[in-house]
């Protein structure tokens, strides 16, 4: 979305800005440092408090896109479009497509359930299903190789043993 078309509506670039942010992961004091302004302009930018102006908007969502980009997740926002697989769930795809298809998605909304079950805070919870994301996480749950395709049920393969490992992690912890 232009900033233009932005502009009429601070919050609507507070939560864009704060989608990307979340989708990386980042606290907001990193964020800040990364987009060398104090972590308080990032609050109020993201709560629709103040504009970040033009020029401060193109270079935060340029700063977060080139991020997700060398993360390997720059295509794989929740609301980008769905990508179906037809009757092949081994066949293997692009990971920023596989990330797309319903059956990915509606395991990582599961996922997302069971974080919060566990008491996972909403930051935490975002900061999981973000690593989710990477395509880094899923090469080291498929045996260290650097793929750039994969299996639908590969993928969700991952996100289960990713589950059971937290599960396993919160028990031991003493979480509930």
């Amino acid at each position: 979305m232009c900033y233009n078309q932005l502009a009429e509506n601070a919050s609507q670039i507070g939560a864009e800005l704060l989608g990307l942010r979340k989708q990386l992961g980042l606290p907001r004091s990193a964020a800040a440092s990364l987009l060398g302004v104090d972590p308080q302009t990032i609050f109020r930018w993201e709560k629709g408090e103040r504009e970040p102006g033009a020029d401060a908007y193109l270079k935060a969502k340029r700063a977060y896109e080139a991020e997700l980009a060398k993360r390997g997740i720059g295509q794989v926002a929740e609301n980008s479009p769905p990508f179906d697989v037809g009757d092949a769930p081994e066949a293997r795809f692009p990971f920023a497509q596989v990330m797309r298809t319903p059956a990915v998605r509606a395991r990582l909304a599961a996922f997302r359930t069971e974080i919060v079950d566990m008491g996972a805070s909403e930051d935490g919870e975002e900061r999981l299903v973000a690593k989710l994301r990477d395509r880094q996480t899923i090469n080291d749950f498929v045996g260290g190789r650097d793929e750039d395709r994969y299996s639908e049920r590969e993928i969700i393969r991952v996100i289960d043993n990713y589950a059971r490992i937290l599960k396993d992690l919160s028990k031991e912890l003493g979480m509930p």
